[in-house]
């Protein structure tokens, strides 16, 4: 929570700075897919896919703070049978991060910017599981728990295209270094899966998104 409120407070004096200063901000959303390096410990998917809110504060015409809040997931049907019983569970892994840093823009024609930067955020990492019936057949359970969370950097490079005044449309590369422990409550969850306690989610990933600039 206290991270949470940190990165809010940063968020809000980066607003009142380029506000004052007058500079342009910009708003975007955007899809994003992520490939983490050890995902495939806690599903069989090799990526998460989702979406993402950017804000950008201009510091001048060619440099900008860049935040990002978003969450990404993968979702996996698995069926469990002893021989005796057939369960099927529901499992889904949701990464949430939380990102701030610099944007450099470089134009390379009259519409269309190359764009390079990275920073440092913080990442939460979730499961979902739900199985279809109990052992009796009757109803559903539910289990919703942290996997883990920490700090990590990323770093990213891509194009920025303005067809109209006030909107841009982007694509980017990016990669994302994050690694955590798992939580005391993800230990039993681990053990059943026979995983890491401490997984590495460093990755290559991407985002194409919708700018509106004020």
């Amino acid at each position: 929570m206290k991270k949470t409120l940190f990165l809010a407070t940063l968020l809000a004096l980066a607003a009142s700075l380029t506000a004052q200063a007058g500079n342009a901000f910009s708003l975007g959303f955007e899809a994003r897919g992520w490939k983490p390096d050890q995902i495939k410990e806690l599903t069989d998917r090799n990526n998460v896919f989702g979406g993402a809110l950017r804000m950008q504060f201009g510091l001048s015409d060619y440099l900008a703070l860049d935040f990002a809040g978003g969450c990404m997931g993968a979702w996996e049907e698995v069926t469990i049978d002893d021989g005796v019983h057939r369960w099927k569970f529901d499992t889904n892994i949701y990464t949430i991060p939380v990102q701030g840093g610099l944007l450099a823009r470089i134009p390379l024609f009259s519409s269309l910017d190359l764009v390079v930067g990275g920073g440092a955020g913080y990442y939460w990492v979730r499961c979902e599981i739900e199985d279809h019936y109990d052992r009796h057949h009757r109803h559903r359970h539910y289990e919703d728990f942290d996997l883990g969370d920490d700090w990590g950097y990323y770093a990213l490079v891509g194009f920025d295209w303005s067809p109209a005044r006030g909107v841009s449309l982007y694509g980017e590369v990016r990669y994302d270094w994050f690694s955590f422990d798992l939580k005391e409550e993800a230990k039993e969850y681990a053990e059943e899966m026979e995983m890491d306690k401490k997984l590495s989610f460093d990755g290559i990933g991407a985002a194409v998104g919708l700018r509106f600039h004020f």
